[in-house]
């Protein structure tokens, strides 16, 4: 091929004066250190591959480059400082752009108390016969048999896009310390309070993250969230976001469902406020999960709740069958101690709320699955979760032939349908593909109740009021091929076929008293 620019000599390469140049942390960076073995050294590894060892020391003035600064700034020589940008570590320029990244380390000095960055996800890390890698999705039937936790992956988020990430990979005990240590950064704490009650492995592990840039001081925002949670004078409910719900009466805080979005998550389709801050929750007295779906049961959410958290799952076969999401296995390696299955029909109390495990019909792809439906009853107010279930009237006769009427019923209006065997990037069908007969594979069906059903749902037992939700999807499942419910929708549903039930629309993390559902 003919040249199209003819050179008469060769471009010589650029030169610069290392001691003149600003430098900041590459983008797309992931760390691994390892406890275990030593904490010694960091191995990093740029977005291409390429493999490169730094002393802990080195490796911690690298971590806080959040912004261009100079080697003086950072402290280490010109020579070290290029040494980064010939491995792909960090950035160079002549200049000192204004382009930095989220959080910045130092938090473990401030009195001010500190919490976990709200843009970092925590995903946990499980040691296998095989491997140590993160959590796998929604892990199966005996996937977990004798696997236990192994540390964790904190990747920082911006725009929904990961920046940075750090494996601290370990074994069991390392998991263990994670576990009592992540909980706690939910800025209740100083940074000096944190180290005080902290052991030496333990300050090891805060200093590492706050070099990091995963600590940030609380701001006003999470206090009045917290405030808003702390001590209700009656009884409330707060929507948390897809699923998710807090219901909060005569003392007692029970959380449903939790998965919460990273704030630099892009926006949900159905989600018109910020995400909700996890880090303001009150204590939680119990944990119900509806069932063993991504969104549902949630290892990243759960894994910042204290490990003698009560969590309630329905009942499975023991052994669970091959398609059965190992519900047993991620809460055992989470390391929760306090785990109760549950029978349908079967009642229990948390404090002064009375629960009903109820039937869950839908979304079973034909199979059998654990899964179960909610009815919470406290002194003041009574609430139905209803989830990913679809059509149930045996379930909705029994609850309009009480005594006492169901105040706020959630109802999930996805109205999720898909074929049985979808491509993954489109639904669910894809995971239980191999437990389907080949010839139902393109066979369409609907999971879940739509708009529609769940207003049909509604007029046979006639809640006080009603609210459509778990539907959208979440940030890390592709549903828009399969979701179709809307909140509007099923507003005007409910208004043609049981007027007499009211539509409410609870606002995204705020909290709603029982005296303000007439107004909502």
């Amino acid at each position: 091929m003919r040249d199209l620019v003819r050179r008469t000599k060769a471009v010589p390469p650029p030169s610069f004066d290392p001691q003149t140049l600003t430098y900041r942390r590459a983008l797309g960076l992931e760390v691994t250190v390892r406890p275990r073995d030593s904490w010694s050294r960091a191995e990093f590894t740029e977005p291409g591959g390429k493999k490169t060892e730094l002393p802990m020391d080195e490796a911690l003035s690298l971590f806080a480059l959040s912004s261009f600064e100079s080697t003086q700034e950072i402290g280490v020589s010109p020579r070290e400082a290029w040494s980064w940008v010939e491995s792909g570590l960090v950035y160079f320029s002549e200049s000192r752009p204004d382009v930095g990244l989220s959080g910045s380390s130092g938090r473990l000095s401030s009195t001010e108390a500190v919490a976990r960055r709200r843009s970092v996800l925590i995903t946990p890390a499980v040691e296998t016969s095989v491997e140590i890698a993160p959590m796998p999705f929604m892990p199966r039937g005996r996937d977990l048999m004798a696997a236990t936790g192994a540390g964790a992956r904190f990747a920082s988020r911006e725009r929904g896009v990961e920046v940075f990430a750090l494996n601290l990979v370990g074994d069991a005990r390392l998991s263990a310390l994670l576990a009592k240590l992540v909980p706690r950064l939910d800025g209740r704490h100083s940074g000096a309070a944190l180290l005080e009650a902290a052991s030496s492995e333990e300050a090891k592990v805060l200093r590492l993250l706050d070099a990091c840039g995963f600590l940030e001081p609380v701001n006003e925002s999470l206090r009045q969230r917290r405030a808003a949670l702390a001590a209700p004078a009656e009884a409330q409910v707060t929507w948390l976001g897809h699923a998710g719900v807090l219901l909060q009466s005569a003392g007692t805080n029970i959380l449903v469902d939790p998965v919460f979005f990273s704030e630099s998550d892009p926006p949900e389709p159905h989600r018109s406020a910020a995400p909700f801050d996890e880090r303001a929750l009150p204590r939680i007295d119990a944990v119900l999960i509806t069932h063993g779906d991504n969104d549902h049961l949630n290892p990243a959410s759960l894994s910042v709740l204290p490990r003698d958290t009560p969590i309630f799952i329905p009942r499975g076969a023991d052994p669970y069958p091959p398609y059965q999401v190992d519900m047993r296995g991620i809460l055992s390696v989470l390391g929760f101690r306090n785990v109760r299955e549950l029978e349908i029909w079967e009642a229990f109390s948390v404090g002064e709320i009375s629960v009903t495990a109820c039937p869950f019909e839908g979304e079973d792809w034909g199979l059998e699955l654990a899964q179960l439906t909610y009815l919470l009853d406290s002194p003041e107010l009574s609430v139905f979760l209803s989830a990913d279930s679809f059509r149930m009237p045996e379930t909705y006769e029994w609850l309009a032939a009480r005594p006492r009427p169901v105040d706020l019923a959630l109802l999930g209006i996805s109205g999720s349908a898909e074929s049985y065997a979808t491509s993954a990037e489109f639904g669910y069908g894809n995971f239980y593909r191999d437990f389907v007969s080949p010839a139902r594979h393109q066979e369409w069906v609907q999971h879940c109740a739509g708009p529609v059903e769940a207003a049909e749902n509604a007029a046979i037992f006639r809640p006080r009021a009603a609210f459509g939700y778990a539907c959208g999807g979440a940030s890390f499942i592709e549903t828009a091929h399969s979701d179709r419910g809307d909140y509007e929708s099923f507003a005007r549903e409910l208004e043609r076929q049981s007027p007499e039930v009211r539509a409410v629309r609870l606002p995204l993390g705020s909290p709603v008293p029982r005296s303000d559902f007439s107004r909502i």
